[in-house]
């Protein structure tokens, strides 16, 4: 795919999910994707200005105000902020602005992370957060003797952009219901989850994946649309790693 096939398609997810978050209401994405599919485009096109239109999404801020909407003035302006996408960003934002900020107790924060969530299944979050807990699994398993595996999933055979989004959404809650409160998995782009989960055995890893392809398939023909996986064990790559662990 050349770059103006690649910005012709970005452009057009993009104008999807603006859409549904704008118009609709009703968002199938999290604010973090939307943000990289739109500085890939900003990118993209600052690479081949040539190829920027007026009908661009760099071009416009956000989408229609609806009508229903009652005007209402503030009394503080709103200030925009910029967009963070890693705990260094975000440390140096707090550097440069010198927010105050108000100290807590050892008990309140004993308290706060004691919280106990209601929420059940694996936790889905971020690629940059999901690479961050890969790194400190690869210190485990070296240092504590545990095992974990990665686990690749691909949809493969859809290549209506509607319809590949409603099941990528459909996949996303059946791996999520999937898994353990202990795992953890993210999307690592328009057709592919990524999974990390420890597991005692490999034959383990082999139960999950029964679970969510048995799910998938139950909805999906597999003569329509297939769900491949790639599995790999975390202690496999301490060795590429060498003195780095250390």
């Amino acid at each position: 795919m050349d770059a103006k096939e690649r910005i012709e398609e970005l452009r057009k997810i993009i104008n999807y999910h603006s859409k549904k978050y704008y118009d609709e209401d009703k968002p199938e994405i999290s604010d973090y994707e939307y943000d990289m599919l739109m500085n890939e485009l900003k990118a993209l096109e600052k690479e081949h200005p040539e190829l920027i239109t007026p009908d661009s999404p760099t071009q416009k801020v956000g989408g229609h105000v609806k009508e229903d909407f009652a005007k209402v003035t503030h009394e503080v302006p709103l200030q925009s902020l910029q967009d963070i996408f890693s705990f260094e960003e975000l440390y140096e934002m707090i550097a440069e602005k010198r927010q105050e900020h108000q100290s807590v107790s050892m008990k309140q924060l004993l308290e706060n992370l004691n919280k106990t969530s209601k929420k059940t299944g694996g936790f889905y979050c971020t690629f940059e957060l999901f690479k961050h807990i890969y790194e400190v699994s690869l210190l485990s398993a070296k240092r504590d003797h545990k095992d974990y595996y990665i686990i690749l999933f691909e949809l493969q055979g859809c290549h209506d952009l509607e319809k590949q989004i409603e099941i990528m959404n459909r996949l996303k809650n059946i791996i999520m219901r999937s898994l353990r409160s202990s795992d953890i998995f993210t999307k690592v782009n328009l057709t592919q989850f990524a999974l990390l989960i420890s597991c005692v055995e490999e034959h383990n890893t082999q139960l999950v994946i029964r679970r969510i392809t048995s799910l998938f398939y139950k909805r999906y023909a597999r003569n329509l649309y297939q769900l491949s996986y790639e599995v790999v064990a975390v202690n496999d790559m301490i060795e590429h790693k060498g003195e780095k662990l250390l």
